[in-house]
């Protein structure tokens, strides 16, 4: 009968032991196999060393605690240039309640600015002078995403084709929105 006891209580440990220690292998095997795909749930380049405005002589007391979504256009802002800074807008108009907390900006020339001004129709748009420092670091047709601290966050690439347009903004959107949520600063 203690044998038959034995047996069962035995059997009961391992069963136990199977049943915790499974789940843990099975993560390990898949970790090691990449049997999933990481979560990545942003669209824009995070980027890799930190970047703030101060790296790239922008005044970064021009912030007041907010985001920021800086835009870099072409030097030669043509038709997809213009479409992007129209999308821009709307992203940044649909951003809704979150307005408050996002500032706008586009680091060009003033002569840029002053031809493309009629696209934007909110009048919260700021035009900072594009620095050496900047021209340097920053691409041509880069949207970034900048924190209330002044550290850029994310880059996204503006595409070449109209076609691409609507999926970048809503990429932005989407982007601003989830780094918008989860933040407690600005």
């Amino acid at each position: 009968m203690s044998a038959v006891k034995s047996n069962l209580a035995r059997k009961a440990f391992i069963t136990v032991i199977i049943v915790f220690a499974l789940p843990v292998i099975l993560a390990k095997l898949a970790l090691n196999y990449q049997w999933f795909d990481y979560g990545v749930t942003n669209y824009g380049q995070l980027y890799s060393t930190p970047i703030s405005l101060a790296d790239l002589s922008l005044n970064e007391h021009d912030i007041n605690e907010q985001w920021l979504l800086l835009y870099v256009p072409n030097k030669d802002c043509r038709h997809v240039c213009q479409q992007a800074l129209t999308t821009l807008n709307s992203t940044f108009v649909l951003l809704g309640k979150e307005i408050p907390r996002v500032t706008p900006v586009i680091l060009s020339e003033e002569e840029l600015f002053s031809t493309h001004r009629e696209q934007l129709t909110h009048r919260k748009w700021q035009q900072w002078s594009l620095t050496r420092k900047a021209t340097s670091r920053l691409k041509e047709g880069e949207v970034i995403i900048v924190d209330p601290l002044g550290n850029l966050v994310l880059k996204h690439q503006t595409p070449v084709s109209d076609t691409s347009l609507v999926t970048f903004g809503k990429e932005v959107l989407a982007d601003m929105k989830k780094l918008l949520k989860y933040s407690r600063v600005g």
